[in-house]
C-alpha cells in the first residue's frame, strides 16, 4: 500500500460548513442522494484525494495538521482507504 497511488473519483465536490466537511456527489452517475458527512481528519483526506497521493503523503498531511503519532495516523488512513474502497470512491 506505501507506494500505491489513491485519489477519489471525479463527480464529488467537498464543502465545508459551520465546521462540518460534506463530500456531495454531482455527477449523474453516482447517487446524488449520498452525502458524506467527514470529520476534520477525513474531510483533510478527502481535500488531499483531489489529487493521486501515496499513503505516506497522506501520513505526512495528518501529522502535520493534528497531534497525532505516525503509526496511529497510518492505520487510520488504511482504514479510511479501505472504507472508501469498498464504496467505490476510488479511481
Amino acid at each position: 500500500m506505501t507506494n500505491e497511488t489513491f485519489k477519489i473519483k471525479s463527480g464529488y465536490v467537498l464543502r465545508e460548513i459551520e465546521g462540518e466537511f460534506l463530500a456531495i456527489p454531482f455527477a449523474p452517475e453516482l447517487n446524488s442522494a449520498n452525502i458524506i458527512i467527514l470529520n476534520p481528519v477525513s474531510g483533510l483526506l478527502w481535500e488531499r484525494l483531489q489529487t493521486e497521493c501515496t499513503l505516506p503523503q497522506l501520513v505526512k498531511a495528518v501529522t502535520e495538521n493534528f497531534t497525532i503519532d505516525a503509526a496511529t495516523a497510518q492505520c487510520d488512513i488504511e482504514e479510511f482507504l479501505q472504507t472508501i474502497k469498498e464504496n467505490d470512491m476510488l479511481e
